[in-house]
């Protein structure tokens, strides 16, 4: 499973929205509008905020944190 589509599941899940595999499956429900908020929350966390280039860079002592974050934003949107 895709980060997008653990995303989506996750949201859906956290709205109390019963939902089995099959509503994951079938192309015609809702499955299709929590994915779609799932690639606008991924696409808003494409860029960080200052604070979080802050704290990436404080992890290792590089100044890559803000590359390497939206790479992994950009891959986990597919």
């Amino acid at each position: 499973m895709n980060m997008r589509e653990k995303i989506a599941r996750a949201m859906q899940a956290d709205a109390g929205s019963p939902a089995d595999e099959a509503y994951w499956t079938t192309p015609c429900t809702g499955a299709v509008v929590w994915r779609s908020l799932a690639t606008a929350a991924l696409r808003a966390l494409e860029t960080p905020t200052p604070e979080m280039v802050e704290a990436g860079q404080a992890v290792d002592g590089t100044i890559t944190a803000e590359e390497v974050w939206s790479a992994m934003i950009r891959k986990a949107k597919g």
